[in-house]
């Protein structure tokens, strides 16, 4: 069984046009490498909005050992995603 277990820090708030956004950084335990365990890096960016509300998300994934861009997420999460 896998257990997502995350701490999430607000890095900060912006208005991307008309859309105001949050950005934050997150940190999950991933598959074990070699019988290690691992951490997983990753921006979570999402329109200013009510939880309850429900929004389309996107997942944007690369080949290990690349890195995280902040203005992706930020773009993706300005255009309502």
């Amino acid at each position: 069984a896998y257990t997502l277990e995350s701490s999430e820090e607000v890095v900060e708030k912006t208005d991307e046009g008309e859309q105001r956004i949050t950005l934050s950084r997150v940190l999950y335990a991933g598959e074990p490498w070699m019988g290690k365990p691992t951490r997983v890096f990753a921006y979570y960016a999402r329109p200013s909005v009510p939880r309850e509300k429900r929004m389309p998300g996107i997942v944007l994934v690369h080949g290990g050992g690349g890195t995280a861009f902040p203005q992706w997420a930020r773009l993706w999460a300005a255009r309502g995603y």
